[in-house]
């Protein structure tokens, strides 16, 4: 049960991006690929994310096994193995093994991480979707300079779609702020939702794709997908309450 990397840049963001929000994350190693899953410590956010076999040089996994990680020891692992040519992933029972071989005189490093193999089933995010969410194709980068702006101003931000118009908003005791991209006229649908501005702004590693799809409706969990021929990544966000005046 093993598997090799050469790129480990994609595979680092998945876990570092992770620890921003938890210290645990589920992983589901399957013939296919890799199911990673970690809620945030107030329940807030879901990070859901698939690696098909594909990025892996080498993947040699033949059952299903859901193993609970710690993700400040993942880490630090793969923040020192991230110049390495070639990093190898074995699994044994409960204990995960990371060779890591450098490009300087061809040091081997090897690291060992006990885990614990849990029979606990990942969260169905089909559940958490409503039916009429109304998908949104934005560039990551500006998608993800929005979020950094904004919370400078304020911890939460609400967003509303009518018209023709994607709008981001944030109030305060002394600035109003107001973004606005013009977007293709999605029927004749108006919605409004408030989420927090820290769990987005915190959720970068959407700027690693050119796109992401923002999945929405009016007081529902806020999804943004991102998707290459390797991954699909979810970051699901509860909403807020807004306070009607």
């Amino acid at each position: 049960m093993e598997f090799s990397i050469i790129d480990s840049k994609l595979f680092t963001s998945v876990f570092d991006n992770m620890k921003q929000f938890s210290d645990q994350t589920k992983i589901k190693i399957h013939p296919n690929g890799l199911h990673l899953q970690s809620i945030d410590d107030a329940n807030v956010s879901i990070i859901d994310i698939h690696l098909k076999k594909e990025y892996f040089i080498d993947y040699n996994i033949t059952k299903d096994i859901i193993y609970d990680f710690s993700l400040t020891d993942i880490c630090k692992i793969l923040k020192i193995c991230a110049k390495s040519r070639l990093i190898h992933f074995i699994f044994d029972n409960n204990i995960l093994k990371i060779n890591a071989t450098t490009n300087e005189q061809d040091i081997k490093k090897t690291f060992e991480i006990n885990s614990i193999i849990t029979k606990d089933t990942f969260i169905d995010l089909q559940k958490l979707r409503s039916t009429n969410l109304h998908n949104i194709t934005i560039d990551s980068k500006n998608l993800q300079n929005i979020f950094t702006e904004l919370f400078i101003f304020s911890d939460d931000v609400c967003i509303e779609l009518k018209e023709k118009s994607l709008l981001f908003y944030t109030t305060n005791d002394t600035i109003n702020t107001k973004y606005n991209i013009s977007i293709d006229k999605i029927n004749d649908t108006t919605l409004l939702s408030k989420y927090s501005l820290n769990y987005l702004s915190k959720f970068k590693f959407c700027s690693l794709f050119e796109n992401t799809t923002l999945k929405l409706n009016s007081n529902t969990p806020l999804i943004l997908t991102n998707t290459n021929e390797f991954i699909e990544s979810n970051f699901i966000l509860s909403p807020k309450i807004i306070d009607i005046e």
